[in-house]
């Protein structure tokens, strides 16, 4: 098992230095064995550091230990969550995204599958209440109509100077619970970013991810902060959990809300994800809503459903107590009475 303590290093980093030291003159070599700053490892022999080994678990937390993506520089932060054997949504919650940029790649491992869509707890009819940037396999970056520093001249997507910035990667130190700089240097495009910027009042970013599977699974969670202004977003992960539920919709969806009024509503039941909605089972704009067959979640093809009004309670319930609901990716948006 490995244990910390405090060394020193005659470089910038432990990937640049050619020997770990004792004692902060470094007239005192480290004992030979294996040195690791979380992200690689060297083994020091009386010849020196020898070549670099990736860690590939060195970032694995299990989601129980409620560890937050949070950056105090520049940077890349990737995290694999490891999420246990039972299905369940897994919320991610983005916290501060009003005050710079941040790119976010989220994928289930090993099903696959990438999840960089949000929706907002403040941004009641931003769009259809889907935020996504253009392609879901990419590092997707979300930045805010007013910025600081050096994102300032970030403008509905005009991008700052350097297009492709060089980050350093930072690891996780599990002893002072803290993440700490790698010395690994990468440069990293900006190109797969929203067309327009979220505005001042958009509030935390939430999605709900379904684990699917009754075995293990994890959540890699790759966090980039391209911008050198001061206060940058956090992550959040939690545990699979189960959702609430709603009863009473339509099974099938339609390409209109006329189309989905037309339709029969049977006893099914639909899982409720909340973001802006704060009343189990009842759905409002800005909410996830998925099918269930027990904690097992799938999000609805998207289209529009029809349901009983006493579901929703942004609908007025007109005189047939029904309304309709459009599902993009998931997310409840464009809720009327039939």
């Amino acid at each position: 098992m490995a244990t910390y303590s405090n060394y020193y290093i005659n470089g910038t980093s432990l990937q640049d230095a050619t020997a770990v030291y004792s004692n902060p003159d470094m007239t005192t070599l480290a004992p030979n064995g294996l040195y690791s700053n979380g992200v690689i490892s060297r083994e020091q022999t009386n010849l020196g550091l020898g070549p670099s080994t990736v860690c590939p678990t060195c970032n694995d937390v299990f989601c129980e230990e409620n560890i937050s993506i949070e950056a105090t520089a520049p940077s890349k932060i990737v995290l694999l969550y490891k999420l246990g054997d039972n299905p369940g949504a897994v919320k991610v919650t983005v916290i501060g995204v009003n005050l710079t940029a941040i790119g976010l790649s989220l994928k289930v491992t090993p099903s696959g599958g990438f999840f960089n869509t949000f929706s907002s707890v403040g941004a009641s009819g931003y769009s259809d209440n889907v935020i996504k940037a253009p392609s879901d396999s990419v590092v997707s970056y979300f930045y805010p109509s007013i910025f600081r520093s050096a994102c300032s001249n970030w403008v509905n997507g005009i991008l700052p100077t350097p297009i492709d910035p060089t980050l350093e990667t930072y690891s996780f130190n599990p002893t002072l619970g803290v993440f700490m700089a790698t010395g690994i240097l990468d440069t990293y495009s900006l190109a797969n970013r929203l067309s327009t910027a979220l505005p001042t009042t958009v509030g935390d970013l939430i999605a709900y991810i379904p684990k699917k599977q009754f075995t293990d699974e994890s959540l890699s969670v790759k966090a980039l902060y391209p911008c050198a202004s001061s206060g940058k977003p956090t992550v959040v992960v939690e545990c699979p959990t189960t959702l609430p539920v709603g009863y009473n919709f339509s099974l099938t969806s339609q390409t209109s809300a006329a189309l989905a009024c037309s339709q029969s509503v049977s006893g099914a039941s639909r899982a409720h994800g909340k973001v802006r909605g704060t009343v189990d089972g009842q759905f409002k704009n800005g909410d996830y809503i998925f099918s269930t067959v027990g904690s097992v979640y799938t999000k609805l093809t998207d289209g529009y459903y029809k349901s009983l009004s006493s579901n929703f309670p942004e609908a007025t319930q007109g005189t047939l107590f029904y309304c309709t609901f459009n599902s993009t990716d998931g997310i409840i948006s464009e809720v009327a009475d039939c």
